[in-house]
């Protein structure tokens, strides 16, 4: 696994990121106080925020069955254990962009066509970013009044980079000419810096999987079922890991509303334009930044760790022994495995 240290370094720089942040707030905000919130905090809330948390995986690798669908068949497990990889490297990358290409790879490795699957992948993006863009822009007229002038202009921001990354993505997949000229310079470029020797060789294999791609890509058009079961599932992802905060908060009796659940809403999306692996160090300055007005700061601060125990560090320990346990399973059937283990980022984020 010649990739592991640079897993381990993100999951370090992750973490002391995160922790300093939280410490810097629990500081400001009364460290005992807090410290004291968080230990009488109820169980059962934690371990039903981390069921919430959790359950979202499943409507994720629901919308894969749904996405690879006109092209393939494949099972729930096989979906699962894609999402659960997936994840695992979207948390410890920046902008949650790493799993896409592992799960591209992974699905190779249970015959399924690099092209068919990078369209399925992307079309789930796509309809998640255009979920996201719409959300914000709704976010920030509903919640106007609980919005600083600086929020507003981060949930705008945040808007706007997935909206622009729905036209990226919807232009490479309706254009073919467009994908095949990027492609073709991007190679050249590779030949250019010797990453690649035989252009020619290369270009033959890369372009059949760009048609492939875009006739795929083009297939949705033809299975609007497809596509509004893949949007519902991308709400229902997207809202159970904002409810998780929400379970958290209820015990401190912090009530969920709507402009509650909305203003969880914009912090999320203000939070996928933080650059660092699994947005730590940002998104618990935006958490505090969004929710402080609806508690006691103590509370919220309090409500913060937990949160980001459950949703983060319990979540990435508990993926990574499973992407472990994964890699050795195929590992047994593809030998050459033991030589790579891709971790290359991507332009996409997925939840």
């Amino acid at each position: 696994m010649k990739k592991t240290p640079r897993i381990i370094q993100w999951f370090i720089l992750s973490t002391i990121l995160g922790l300093v942040v939280l410490g810097l707030i629990m500081n400001a905000n009364g460290f005992d106080v807090v410290k004291s919130h968080i230990v009488r905090y109820p169980v059962p809330y934690i371990l039903s925020a981390i069921f919430v948390a959790f359950s979202r995986w499943l409507f994720e690798a629901l919308s894969l069955v749904v996405a690879l669908k006109p092209r393939r068949q494949i099972s729930m497990w096989l979906a699962i254990k894609t999402s659960i990889v997936t994840h695992f490297f979207n948390l410890l990358t920046p902008f949650y962009s790493g799993g896409q290409p592992f799960a591209i790879y992974y699905l190779t490795k249970h015959e399924i066509d690099a092209g068919v699957s990078t369209a399925a992948i992307l079309m789930k993006s796509l309809i998640f970013q255009a979920m996201l863009t719409g959300l914000g822009l709704f976010g920030a007229v509903f919640c106007r009044g609980y919005l600083t002038s600086i929020t507003l202009s981060a949930l705008l921001l945040g808007s706007f980079l997935n909206g622009s990354l729905f036209f990226i993505i919807f232009l490479f997949g309706m254009n073919r000419k467009l994908a095949l000229w990027t492609v073709d310079g991007v190679l050249l470029l590779l030949c250019k810096i010797r990453l690649v020797k035989n252009r020619d060789k290369w270009r033959g294999k890369v372009l059949e999987k760009v048609h492939q791609f875009n006739d795929t890509f083009s297939e949705y058009k033809q299975h609007p079922g497809h596509l509004l079961a893949i949007t519902l599932c991308s709400i229902a992802q997207f809202f159970l890991h904002i409810l998780s905060a929400a379970v958290i908060l209820e015990g401190f009796k912090i009530h969920l509303s709507l402009p509650l659940f909305f203003q969880l809403s914009n912090m999320e999306i203000t939070a996928s334009v933080v650059p660092t692996p699994g947005t730590s160090g940002g998104i618990e300055y935006i958490f505090i930044l969004f929710l402080g007005q609806f508690g006691p700061i103590e509370k919220i601060s309090a409500g913060l760790v937990l949160w980001r125990f459950c949703t983060y560090y319990f979540e990435i320990s508990a993926l990574g022994l499973l992407s472990v346990w994964i890699y050795r399973k195929i590992k047994v059937r593809h030998p050459a495995l033991s030589q790579e283990w891709p971790v290359k980022e991507s332009v996409n984020r997925t939840p």
